[in-house]
């Protein structure tokens, strides 16, 4: 930690300010200079001679104030995607379709209709959606709608024609594309036969992708969100979230991870890109490296040891072979990254613990932190391996309550019972990360907060402080970041979100309805809904 200026430019005094430190100790007053802490306590008379003469001083009303919000699994691009284009989350398949029919009557023939967010799970039939709806729809333009787990598309015939895809085109290696009883092609590609349609494509603009990078951080800062966790993306849309910065528009606190999903997606772990830390002011550092080991239990993708309880002799799709994942590790290890793989079944998340025990053993200093994402159904015997190997599990507590049902018909009662073992990893001496998964689910941190302490999981829930660390402290900790936020302590920067009620002591149900009132980056106030 450092001090930032001998004078703060404002005191918040009159606050209910949980400041998260390691012993979770509450606060009255904030004393900010620069970009920095300078003071947190409840010595009125001590933060006034830190902040000088010449300070603001806000009143904050008795207030609730936390540290600023750390989403430790999001898309952020996809997310600011999602708001300029058709968003399906939590729509019924006939609501999806009358969208489409209006966006297509807007459109010239042949340009494409894209969208994502839908869930087959959640309607009332539960089938996976066909072409032929979508043709009804948009018959004169191609449709691609990615399900809300982005391991699924959903297409039309026009966009099967433009892809030039047809009735022998084959499976790729760890994907499937999905097909009538009769064989013809359903309209749905799974996980790597998604690249099929994908690459077909026409690229968004450079100027529309910069736009969403600026409706993602609009919506951030509406939730209290000081800083993401982007969990994934290309060498050229790095270059595109850089240039945002650079426009002075883009504020937000960004840890990036690129994507490394074969051996020529991660051709730049030999070329000599190594990793940047405390960029454009400290906003961004890119030093980690994403990795697929699996798909998504909702697209039947997701890796395990036994069969699919819905899809008997199903285990889901092997993306690499061991030696293939390992080598993806070790040559990020050694380029100086920090790894995170994406595992949600018990078979994936093995795969990733071995190739993570395998190669700490290469790691300089014994601190990799190697991450696994979702960390979702793990056999019972890895919750403690994972701890004992140091490895930053995030779980993603929003959807123990939109998905738990889905995972039951789809890997019976029983493997279910090892969903979401958030107390197993805590009890265990791990901690949790927490996020969203944004922009398959919703991005507001308070149904993660609700979720994390209200029965989300049946494997026992997190305690409200707990929760709160899950999205400050931990989350920071998942990305060596913890020495400069996380917290409310003198030194660290001054990221903070300002709420309307207190969510330590409110009714549970009230979490998830708690608005954000201010939010706080560095010193500069990015976001006011009322003022303070």
């Amino acid at each position: 930690m450092r001090l930032g200026l001998e004078a703060a430019r404002t005191v918040y005094t009159g606050g209910n300010i949980y400041t998260v430190d390691s012993g979770f100790s509450k606060a009255s007053v904030i004393a900010v200079g620069g970009d920095r802490i300078l003071y947190a306590g409840n010595d009125l008379s001590r933060a006034y001679g830190i902040a000088g003469e010449s300070a603001a001083v806000v009143d904050l009303g008795g207030k609730t104030v936390i540290p600023g919000l750390i989403d430790g699994h999001m898309h952020l691009l996809p997310e600011g995607l999602q708001t300029l284009t058709i968003n399906a989350l939590r729509l019924s398949k006939q609501e999806i379709l009358r969208l489409v029919g209006e966006r297509a009557r807007t459109l010239a023939p042949g340009e494409w209709i894209r969208g994502s967010g839908w869930n087959h799970m959640e309607w009332a039939e539960r089938q996976w959606p066909s072409k032929e709806d979508l043709d009804a729809a948009a018959p004169d333009n191609p449709v691609i709608l990615h399900r809300a787990d982005m391991h699924s598309i959903w297409v039309n015939s026009k966009a099967l024609e433009a892809a030039g895809i047809g009735k022998n085109t084959q499976n790729p290696h760890g994907g499937e594309i999905l097909r009538t009883p009769e064989g013809d092609l359903l309209g749905i590609f799974v996980d790597t036969a998604r690249d099929l349609i994908c690459n077909a494509l026409p690229p968004y603009s450079g100027d529309m992708k910069i736009k969403a990078l600026l409706a993602a951080q609009e919506e951030c800062f509406g939730y209290g969100l000081t800083s993401v966790f982007d969990a994934g993306c290309s060498f050229e849309d790095l270059c595109l979230l850089k240039a945002a910065y650079e426009s002075g528009k883009f504020k937000l606190r960004v840890c990036q991870a690129l994507t490394a999903s074969d051996g020529s997606d991660a051709a730049y772990l030999d070329a000599g890109f190594t990793p940047s830390k405390g960029l454009y002011g400290g906003r961004l550092s890119v030093g980690a490296v994403k990795i697929f080991a699996d798909g998504s239990i909702g697209s039947g993708s997701a890796l395990f040891f036994d069969d699919y309880a819905d899809r008997p002799g199903h285990k889901g799709y092997i993306i690499h072979t061991d030696d293939e994942l390992y080598g993806l590790v070790s040559r990020a290890c050694k380029a100086g990254f920090q790894v995170s793989i994406h595992a949600i079944g018990d078979m994936a998340i093995r795969q990733a613990l071995d190739a993570y025990e395998r190669a700490g053993r290469e790691v300089a200093g014994g601190d990799p932190r190697f991450r696994v994402e979702h960390f979702q159904i793990p056999a019972p015997s890895d919750v403690r391996r994972a701890v004992s190997l140091g490895v930053v599990t995030t779980l993603q507590a929003g959807g123990a309550l939109t998905d738990m049902e889905m995972m039951e018909g789809r890997l019976g009662t029983e493997r279910v019972r090892t969903a979401y073992v958030w107390r197993g990893l805590i009890d265990a001496g791990g901690y949790i990360v927490g996020g969203s998964d944004a922009c398959y689910d919703s991005l507001n941190p308070f149904h993660g907060l609700y979720a994390g302490t209200a029965g989300g999981s049946r494997n026992g829930c997190m305690t409200r402080e707990e929760s709160l660390r899950s999205y400050t402290i931990w989350a920071a900790k998942g990305q060596f970041e913890e020495n400069d936020k996380g917290s409310l302590e003198a030194g660290k920067l001054a990221d903070f979100a300002v709420l309307d009620r207190d969510i330590m002591t409110c009714d549970p149900a009230g979490i998830r309805e708690t608005k954000v009132l201010a939010t706080i980056l560095g010193g500069e106030t990015v976001f006011m809904e009322e003022k303070l």
